[in-house]
């Protein structure tokens, strides 16, 4: 009878301990999501402005009232040198700046503010010349569970959401962009695709990846235009990555 109640009470204490174990990951995991999300929404709230009906657009470029969102790249650049434009896309929750450094690991986990961040910084491969002045710019994003960062690219699996969000704004200090999408694949971590930003082999890839699409989007492309390949982990198998690629047109 003894060794019945020891038995009992020393599972009793493992279940206690595995279920207050579980519950504090669990707190830790709302609590941290609930920080960056504070921060990422400061962080919007200090360097964009929503336009809206009531504003005075006179001094607005008619290609910023069409995006409907101002984001201050002077205050911006002051605080970090690194940030080479801003992604957008209306009705969801990219609404983040982009950085580029000389190392592809300094904004995995740190902010546009340099501090550390979970979510860290969509940033655009070392290898890019910054936005567009490689054929293929790569910026990468972290999925995040509560679809933060670049977590909604996976809905770029379906036809029903491209068909909903066929295009990105992609700002920037001296011009900005529509991105057009060509394109929304799953692929390894180790594609072709993150080592070729430039030349014919690039391209060619771009067109493979098209015809290979996940969603047709009938979208033209040629050698002439320059691309941007979002990027982020897919949980369709090991080591995958989700990509939409998108063509940039410049706006006027």
């Amino acid at each position: 009878m003894k060794k019945r109640n020891t038995l009992r009470t020393i599972l009793l204490v493992c279940f206690t301990a595995v279920f207050l174990f579980s519950l504090y990951k669990v707190v830790s995991i709302r609590l941290r999501y609930s920080t960056e999300n504070k921060t990422i929404g400061a962080v919007q709230e200090d360097y964009t402005h929503v336009i809206t009906e009531s504003d005075d657009v006179t001094d607005i470029p008619e290609d910023v009232q069409e995006i409907g969102l101002v984001v201050d790249f002077d205050a911006l650049l002051n605080k970090n040198k690194d940030v080479i434009g801003w992604v957008y896309l209306e009705g969801t929750k990219i609404n983040y700046p982009v950085a580029q450094s000389s190392d592809n690991n300094d904004y995995l986990r740190t902010g546009v503010d340099r501090r550390y961040s979970w979510y860290g910084t969509p940033f655009a491969d070392m290898k890019c010349d910054g936005i567009a002045g490689s054929l293929n710019t790569i910026i990468y994003g972290h999925n995040m569970n509560n679809g933060m960062m670049f977590g909604s690219l996976v809905n770029y699996r379906k036809q029903s959401y491209y068909d909903e969000h066929k295009e990105l704004v992609i700002l920037t200090p001296e011009k900005n962009y529509r991105l057009v999408i060509v394109s929304a694949n799953v692929v390894s971590a180790y594609h072709e695709i993150y080592s070729r930003v430039n030349g014919e082999a690039c391209y060619n890839t771009i067109c493979e990846l098209k015809a290979k699409s996940d969603i047709k989007t009938g979208v033209e492309i040629s050698k002439d235009d320059r691309f941007v390949t979002l990027s982020t982990c897919s949980l369709a198998y090991d080591d995958a990555r989700q990509l939409v690629i998108g063509k940039l047109v410049e706006m006027e």
